[in-house]
């Protein structure tokens, strides 16, 4: 059995083919949709916590902050949950380091006058080095 189809059954044939093929393909990118918009609300969370932080003390050093190797437990338990409560994502990223990873984005939110956009920029420079 020959089916002959014509130049006009097969341009639908092609157009139905490519709209189910894109169907297909839609689908498979509305997964990452749901992680690009929680990032998307992390990021605009912390830009709006280094606006809120521009007032705050400049006058914070490496002496007074907490050195990398000893980052005291309230300070692990203040940043921990701040990053818990305003950025849940990132948490679950910070949680995959190291204990001394784990220090250095702590003190580089305390040496930051607790400004959030330095830990996560040490969180995923720490995360995305070349090794």
């Amino acid at each position: 059995m020959n089916i002959e189809f014509s130049s006009c059954h097969k341009y639908l044939l092609l157009v139905g083919s490519l709209l189910l093929l894109f169907g297909l393909c839609s689908g498979a990118m509305a997964s990452d949709d749901d992680y690009l918009k929680a990032l998307e609300a992390e990021a605009d969370n912390v830009q709006l916590d280094s606006a809120n932080n521009k007032s705050a003390k400049p006058g914070t050093n490496a002496n007074t902050a907490a050195e990398p190797e000893r980052v005291s437990s309230n300070q692990r338990i203040e940043f921990e949950k701040a990053l818990r409560i305003r950025l849940p994502k990132s948490y679950d990223s910070y949680l995959t380091l190291n204990k001394q990873n784990q220090n250095d984005v702590i003190y580089a939110y305390f040496s930051g006058s607790k400004q959030m956009h330095l830990a996560i920029r040490k969180l995923y420079k720490t995360l995305f080095k070349k090794k």
